[in-house]
């Protein structure tokens, strides 16, 4: 009992924190933003046929990878100039990239999408990949004035906006599917959650800030040279990244039909997702820290180990008790279709609660400009999770196994990134912050 007392006094020794209530604020608005399309799930999945999920879960993994390229990352760099003046001008340049990605994307796929039609047998993908530039745009909007908010560290208009994204998802999809649209009513939703959600960033940093649009022409150039690792590697490591992720929804949609891909994507969304939100939240708070941090030259080290200490804390309960009830809560949450989504969980969690571990800090290699590693780190984990993938379907041919080799590879890459962050925390560079 004095153990129990001990841990859980120190989680309620960080509301106390001006770090972690800045962060549960972030939470807050992405855990009723997120929570909501998951609880209204148990009545989706009864609107809409299981194989619409299985589309619904391929269009998202596709549209998590464009998203990655809507801005080139440079939003991240929104976070690191002292001036004003050239934040606006890289929130200038964001917008602008945004625009431009989403135009080649709509060329692109309205040129390939016949070509693709022969090999896919989905009629309903087909038809869904048409609006990927779409999703793309309103997502790399949403993205770069988020951050610019957090520089402004108006942290509940991001909550706001993340509140009503996920408000307007669950009202537009039920909406959809109990008026007949069972087909095409998951994207529909979907779409209008993006675009409003992203109109209500613009407008909430217009107001924080009447003279956002206002940028210095000449400075265009000088930005977009001195963050150019940004694009160049920060782009590789995000796709390469949710590449990797995504990797089980494509190859098990190949070799064992969408409804293992479903399944994955499920587990995804209700597991990976909530737990995501709150890495995610303390890591847009985290990466404003360093910043101060360097500036200020603060032990960044010991910042970074008691960041690790308190994301134990917080994902210990919620870990084991999916690594033991997962198939029960699966089957009693949606249906028994859904048991074999909750025996997947079980083998994922080790990987997950380590990412979730690893996520907030994983903006130390951007932050100090340790682009070229997080890439190189990427492609490594891409390749691993293929062999592991690859011996999963040919040598053991069990959908179950396969996931658990996924799992057990991305654990060993995620302890490795753990001991090289918190290296590179001990002896920072100066890069950005000279």
């Amino acid at each position: 009992m004095p153990i129990l007392q001990r841990f859980l006094s120190k989680l309620k020794g960080l509301s106390k924190d001006q770090f972690w209530r800045n962060a549960g604020n972030l939470f807050s608005g992405a855990a009723i933003g997120q929570a909501l399309p998951i609880l209204i799930f148990p009545l989706l999945t009864r609107i809409y046929p299981k194989v619409m999920f299985d589309v619904y879960f391929i269009y998202s993994g596709i549209i998590l990878l464009t998203k990655i390229i809507a801005t080139l990352q440079y939003q991240f760099a929104l976070l690191i100039p002292k001036k004003d003046s050239d934040a606006r001008s890289l929130l200038v340049i964001n917008g602008g990239i945004s625009v431009l990605v989403s135009f080649f994307l709509t060329i692109l796929i309205f040129s390939i999408a016949p070509w693709i039609s022969q090999f896919i047998e989905s009629k309903e993908l087909i038809d869904w990949l048409y609006y990927i530039p779409l999703s793309t745009f309103f997502l790399g909007i949403f993205e770069c004035f988020m951050y610019y908010l957090n520089r402004l560290k108006k942290y509940s208009l991001i909550t706001y906006g993340r509140v009503s994204k996920g408000l307007i998802l669950v009202i537009t999809q039920t909406a959809f599917g109990l008026t007949g649209f069972t087909i095409d009513g998951l994207l529909y939703g979907l779409l209008l959650a993006q675009g409003i959600s992203a109109a209500l960033m613009v407008i909430f940093t217009i107001k924080s800030d009447p003279k956002c649009f206002v940028y210095t022409r000449g400075n265009i150039g000088d930005l977009l040279r001195k963050y150019k690792d940004m694009p160049l590697y920060n782009t590789l490591i995000s796709f390469t990244n949710n590449l990797s992720n995504q990797l089980p929804v494509f190859m098990l949609t190949n070799f064992y039909g969408s409804g293992a891909s479903g399944d994955f994507g499920m587990a995804n969304k209700i597991v990976n997702t909530p737990m995501g939100m709150i890495a995610n939240s303390v890591g847009q708070v985290y990466y404003k820290e360093i910043n101060e941090i360097m500036h200020s030259k603060r032990d960044l080290r010991a910042f970074t180990n008691r960041l690790y200490r308190n994301m134990f804390r917080i994902g210990l309960s919620p870990f084991t008790v999916l690594i033991f009830a997962a198939p029960w809560i699966f089957s009693w949450l949606l249906s028994d279709e859904y048991v074999t989504t909750g025996y997947m969980t079980q083998l994922l969690v080790p990987f997950y609660f380590i990412s979730f571990m690893n996520n907030p800090a994983t903006g130390l290699l951007t932050m100090l400009n340790r682009q070229k590693a997080g890439a190189l780190y990427q492609l490594a984990l891409l390749a691993g999770r293929i062999i592991a993938l690859g011996t999963g379907v040919y040598y053991f041919d069990n959908v179950l196994v396969t996931i658990g080799l996924f799992s057990g590879v991305s654990l060993l890459f995620n302890a490795y990134l753990y001991l090289y962050l918190i290296k590179l925390a001990g002896n920072p560079p100066r890069t950005y912050h000279g």
